[in-house]
């Protein structure tokens, strides 16, 4: 059934070694392809390639070359969704304007609230507490 019956030896060893490592960078391009396709949508990502989740966001920790390509997939997809957004403007969708204003153009964004708080002391109120004791 495949089971090792014997004790393995050290390059049985190494070639396992190199096999998983070159299972994974086999894994991680197509990780890298598999976002354009997904639009980075993980779960789906890490179904094709049969990893779980946790795997992939623990390679994009640990492997540099790995976030930064997912990083650049990323920005690339960006880029195509913006430019889909601004053909969407160019025929007058009013909707995709919006968004767009209220989300890129300053004197559209939502200006953030500002909460004030007032913390007072009061004598009168000290003293009507006083009062009740």
């Amino acid at each position: 059934m495949g089971y090792m019956t014997e004790k393995p030896n050290k390059q049985s060893i190494i070639k396992s070694d190199k096999q998983i490592d070159t299972k994974k960078a086999l894994q991680k391009i197509q990780l890298i392809k598999l976002w354009k396709e997904t639009r980075g949508h993980v779960t789906n990502m890490c179904a094709a390639v049969r990893i779980n989740r946790l795997t992939f966001y623990n390679w994009l920790k640990k492997d540099p070359e790995f976030n930064q390509a997912i990083q650049d997939a990323e920005w690339g997809l960006n880029d195509e969704v913006r430019d889909a957004l601004i053909q969407k403007i160019a025929e007058g969708s009013s909707t995709d304007i919006q968004f767009f204003l209220k989300n890129r153009h300053p004197d559209f964004k939502p200006q953030p609230k500002t909460l004030i708080q007032q913390n007072f002391y009061s004598e009168a109120i000290n003293e009507d507490r006083n009062k009740y004791k």
